[in-house]
């Protein structure tokens, strides 16, 4: 796979189950623009930011993988408020309990509905990992031992050896 095709690949596969899941809590169809929302409702999941996340170690022996969090905004838009609050609350309770995806604790940040221009709803934010998996030359096996040779500290100018440092213990 190229880097162009791979570039929107992890996102797309990180996104998938979560599309999936919100359709099937909800039978509601899933966008992520409010302008493709139909009449009668739908999800919509809007990525909102992306925080570094600590890479959770070797795959496979040659395999390790990259690691973000990707926040997305959850709500359900095209409806009467009651029925978007009322499926807002089912997906909410259902990502608490049906999947692995952490949700953000507290309500939406009324700093976020200003800057999306829109009034503030009922909705939650859910953080979904995005992985890349990277395949490494595999390190060249070990033919011989470890050789290494001691070196004695350097004197002190006026006589004296000189200080340890700390953490290390004299050689001899």
């Amino acid at each position: 796979m190229s880097a162009s095709e791979q570039l929107g690949a992890d996102l797309v596969a990180a996104l998938e189950p979560v599309e999936r899941w919100a359709a099937e809590a909800t039978g509601l169809p899933v966008v992520f623009d409010e302008g493709d929302a139909a009449a009668g409702g739908a999800v919509l999941l809007r990525p909102l930011s992306i925080a570094l996340a600590p890479a959770t170690g070797p795959v496979l022996r040659h395999i390790s993988s990259a690691e973000v969090t990707l926040d997305v905004l959850v709500t359900v838009v095209g409806r009467n408020a009651y029925d978007s609050a009322r499926a807002a609350v089912a997906l909410a309770l259902a990502a608490q309990t049906d999947v692995s995806w952490r949700l953000e604790p507290g309500p939406v940040d009324p700093g976020l509905w200003r800057a999306l221009g829109r009034p503030p709803q009922p909705a939650f934010i859910l953080q979904v990992p995005v992985r890349r998996l990277i395949e490494r030359a595999a390190a060249p096996p070990v033919r011989e031992p470890l050789h290494a040779d001691l070196v004695p500290m350097p004197a002190d100018p006026r006589g004296r050896e000189a200080p340890l440092r700390s953490g290390t213990a004299p050689v001899g």
